[in-house]
């Protein structure tokens, strides 16, 4: 009896580190991964999502592209952003390479004024889950990864406002 052996795709991500500050620009987390496949070069469909410490606020955008909930590229690859933007949805039968050339603009975002849950969340999981088109074209099979993230806080100074009415005949008073 021979036996079988599991086709191995053997998607990498690099071990770059990366940081997203609070009230900084969106950072990339889809770039620089490679995916081989002993026996094809095609994918159906690939699930990224907020895997560990998702946080409200927290997206998964595309750099560049309209903040939408579906869109579709030149290469037939759909992208769908359901509700709260924690998970995309890619679809369509396309290379690696452009698969590839999708994920590269695919970018947190955190939009609240707390982004660590006051520390309680100092990092950000997302998993690429990946399912290649199979050589007879039947149902392929899936692979994943994860990359993970430093999500760094803000200390802000309080902001003091003069909320008085008649400033020019009201005396200001502070008591240490």
């Amino acid at each position: 009896t021979a036996a079988t052996i599991a086709d191995e795709r053997i998607p990498k991500i690099p071990k770059t580190v990366i940081t997203f500050t609070e009230n900084g620009d969106s950072v990339v987390i889809g770039d620089s991964i490679t995916i081989t496949d002993v026996d094809g070069t095609q994918l159906d469909s690939a699930v990224i999502r907020i895997s560990g410490s998702y946080f409200a606020g927290d997206s998964l955008i595309f750099k560049g592209i309209p903040a939408t909930r579906k869109y579709a590229n030149a290469a037939g690859i759909s992208a769908f952003i359901p509700g709260k933007g924690d998970s995309i949805t890619l679809s369509g039968k396309a290379t690696f390479a452009n698969y590839l050339s999708v994920l590269d603009s695919l970018v947190f975002k955190h939009i609240t004024t707390d982004p660590t849950d006051s520390t309680n969340k100092p990092t950000r999981a997302v998993t690429f889950n990946i399912r290649e088109v199979s050589p007879d074209d039947s149902v392929g099979l899936w692979s994943d990864m994860t990359r993970t993230f430093t999500v760094v806080a803000v200390n802000r100074a309080p902001v003091l406002t003069d909320t008085r009415t008649n400033k020019a005949q009201t005396a200001i008073t502070f008591t240490e």
